[in-house]
């Protein structure tokens, strides 16, 4: 009888089978954990909001005094191709990149190009002046100002701190 078999042999049969067990049930957990901080951790992002980010246009919400700012990537696509909707607190950002067709001699190797629609809804923070949203694509930016309302830019006071 070698080693691990008098091992084996001195434990009760039950206990045997659940640590064979145990062992793969941490290294799965702890994979676990892994892959939530990879998913979670480094952009704040759930992975729902990383796989919406992969679908459409880039996005930057900024906090300003009097106006939150939206900034989307759109390059190579015309204003004409976007659409911006808001209702029931949500902005809804719509477009299509339309795929240009070129004669070319020869075969493409690869093509990294993405065509087709895309779509983001974005949930806009409370507060905001509907009626006075604006919004202005440049150069490959589509910029959406979302004035605070009166109200929302009363709220928020600054607190002074002494020392």
């Amino acid at each position: 009888m070698n080693q691990l078999e008098k091992v084996a042999a001195q434990r009760p049969a039950k206990q045997n089978a659940d640590n064979f067990w145990e062992p793969l049930t941490r290294v799965r957990s702890e994979f676990d954990h892994l892959l939530d901080d990879l998913w979670t951790r480094p952009m704040g992002l759930s992975l729902t909001r990383r796989m919406q980010a992969l679908s459409g246009p880039a996005l930057e919400l900024k906090d300003k005094e009097t106006e939150y700012e939206l900034v989307a990537e759109i390059p190579g696509i015309q204003a004409e191709d976007v659409e911006l909707k808001v209702s029931d607190g949500l902005l809804r950002l719509t477009g299509e990149k339309r795929e240009q067709h070129e004669e070319r001699e020869g075969d493409f190797l690869f093509s990294e190009r993405r065509y087709g629609r895309f779509e983001r809804v974005i949930e806009l923070p409370q507060g905001i002046d509907h009626e006075k949203i604006t919004a202005k694509a440049r150069d490959g930016i589509l910029s959406v100002h979302l004035p605070k309302s009166p109200a929302a830019i009363e709220r928020e006071r600054k607190i002074p701190i002494k020392g």
